[in-house]
């Protein structure tokens, strides 16, 4: 491993070292230093335990009283990775908090414990959890080699179908080339309907894209504009709310529109069978949005599913065409992509694989309670590895928006977060994320039992679809397939 890069358990004295570097000098002796990295040493054991009682005597031990009931977070946290092994202390800080880089024996995605001491003693850890999908600063950049790269992502693949990690399909292309196009575990699990090629899954937020899509179509036929006020379209929007977020505030995640967190509406909206039944719905709670009466623009990133829901009532309201049907004619069609569409819990889909999620009990249970009456524009269409491909390449050549257009919607728009190794911002409705200086563009997507993720790489030329009926599933596949395209790890 080249650079800064260490690897194995580390020795006391560098940890040592490492933690006096980070947080300054311990008002404590040497024999209290030392007991600074033993308690590292202590949590990676317990947390590989894997035993409840075992991690809430550290917890109480070693960390800060507010702490002391996050036992069943790290059980969750062991169900998404497995054991781990040690890397390194104190490489990176990421927020004030120093980084305890570890990598998971299963799943080998990087996995970082981020963590802060007390100032005074006692030395409890104050602060402590979990970022995903992060990698060590240092790693070297490689180009690998297309046959062994294709070789190890497809065993690895079965290591965690006989894991039961995973459920899915994978599609990989470099430069348009499918290299590796594999379906593992079943879509069906209590009659063993395998997973292939053709099985459709549930995309959940990767869905933003297609509504996106369709706003960027209409702009470019000039029946919108990206700084159109939402009232122009939707004239009975309450005035003082409507006449401040624009069409831009909606794609980006900035208009401040958050309603999810009430639980009525939620309860609501997972019945409703069409647009206008949902705009009707969002109408009924947003008096209750907390700061209704004095509405003002938040001008920051705040995720919210809301704003994409409006865009796609627009789509309606300006095409005149149902919001479902445009996608299927100007989207979805013109990409060629015949296994990809709108679902309904009342109608049969062929081919569609049925989710999976974790119980407490550590039993996959169907996702049947959590699905939707139907698809709406924030999420939860549904499609497959080869469509979403499709649709990536029709976004690329032309054939569904102009070159501009699509520049213009894969640009940043609006910064989600960034630290010293990553940083994510967002265009309209595309996902633009960068890791130790990797470039990529697209959309994730996770819910109970569904999970996607689709990612291109235009400077490596790769692009990488992951699919599955396990939620956050698709994630750990997708973050190893990054790592093992380009970065030198082992």
């Amino acid at each position: 491993m080249k650079g800064n890069y260490i690897t194995g358990f580390l020795n006391t004295t560098t940890v040592v070292l490492m933690l006096f570097l980070l947080i300054g000098p311990f008002n404590s002796s040497s024999q209290a230093q030392k007991s600074q990295y033993e308690w590292v040493n202590e949590f990676i054991s317990t947390y590989n335990s894997h035993d409840q009682a075992r991690m809430k005597s550290l917890l109480l031990d070693k960390f800060h009283k507010a702490y002391h009931g996050t036992a069943k977070y790290w059980q969750g946290v062991y169900k998404e990775f497995g054991q781990v092994k040690l890397l390194s202390v104190g490489k990176d800080t990421i927020n004030g908090r120093a980084i305890i880089w570890t990598r998971s024996t299963n799943t080998e995605n990087f996995v970082a414990f981020a963590y802060k001491l007390a100032k005074s003693a006692p030395l409890k850890i104050n602060r402590m959890g979990v970022i995903r999908g992060m990698i060590p600063s240092g790693l070297t950049r490689k180009v690998p080699d297309l046959e062994q790269a294709a070789e190890r992502i497809n065993t690895h693949l079965e290591k965690l179908e006989h894991l039961d990690v995973f459920s899915g399909t994978v599609l990989v292309a470099h430069k348009g080339q499918i290299l590796i196009n594999k379906a593992v575990n079943f879509s069906e699990r209590q009659t063993k309907i395998p997973n292939d090629a053709n099985t459709r899954f549930l995309i959940a937020s990767t869905t933003k894209m297609f509504t996106a899509t369709a706003i960027a179509q209409l702009v470019e036929r000039g029946l919108l504009n990206y700084n159109d006020p939402i009232s122009k379209h939707l004239p009975d929007y309450p005035a003082h709310i409507g006449s401040k977020v624009t069409i831009h505030h909606l794609l980006t995640h900035s208009s401040g529109i958050e309603l999810d967190e009430i639980g009525a509406y939620n309860k609501s909206i997972a019945r409703v069978s069409n647009l206008e039944e949902l705009y009707q719905t969002h109408l009924k709670y947003l008096p209750k949005l907390k700061n209704y009466d004095n509405y003002k623009l938040p001008e920051e990133f705040n995720y919210t599913n809301e704003g994409f829901d409006l865009a796609g009532y627009i789509v309606q309201k300006v095409s005149g065409e149902d919001f479902f049907d445009y996608l299927a004619k100007h989207v979805f069609e013109k990409g060629s992509m015949d296994n990809t569409g709108d679902f309904e819990l009342d109608k049969e889909i062929a081919n569609l694989a049925r989710g999976y999620y974790s119980s407490k009990s550590d039993e996959r249970k169907l996702n049947t309670r959590h699905l939707p009456a139907r698809s709406r524009p924030a999420g939860s269409f549904y499609s497959t590895s080869h469509d979403l491909f499709r649709f990536v390449q029709s976004l690329q050549n032309g054939t569904l928006m102009k070159q501009e257009t699509f520049e213009r919607v894969t640009s940043s728009q609006i910064t989600s977060y960034v630290n010293p190794i990553s940083s994510s911002k967002y265009g309209y409705g595309f996902s633009l994320n960068s890791m130790s200086g990797l470039e990529s563009w697209g959309h994730a997507g996770v819910a109970p039992g569904m999970g996607a993720r689709c990612d291109v790489y235009p400077e490596s030329g790769f692009t990488v679809i992951v699919l599955s009926n396990y939620d956050k599933a698709a994630a750990i596949v997708a973050n190893y397939i990054r790592d093992t395209l380009h970065f030198q790890i082992h």
